[in-house]
């Protein structure tokens, strides 16, 4: 599974409007980076449980479990 590069957006601001946009995130319990994609792309975002699966022992013939969380963005308009 290839994952897509992450991509960095710099926001140029004062510090008065940075300090607003901080607390905005953190009264909603999302980072920067979530709380812009989510509130100018009309997004909200999901979780989502993943096994992952990983080879164990000198060759491989084991595997052990993971079980992680992957966020995901789903539209508001269109939810499913």
């Amino acid at each position: 599974m290839k994952t897509e590069k992450p991509a960095n957006i710099n926001i140029r601001c004062s510090q008065a409007h940075k300090a607003q946009i901080v607390a905005l995130a953190k009264s909603r319990d999302l980072s920067l980076s979530d709380l812009i994609i989510t509130e100018l792309l009309n997004l909200e975002i999901a979780t989502e449980d993943v096994i992952s699966t990983y080879p164990v022992g000198k060759e491989g013939k084991y595997s052990r479990r993971y079980l992680t969380t992957k966020k995901v963005y789903i539209d508001k308009n269109n939810k499913e």
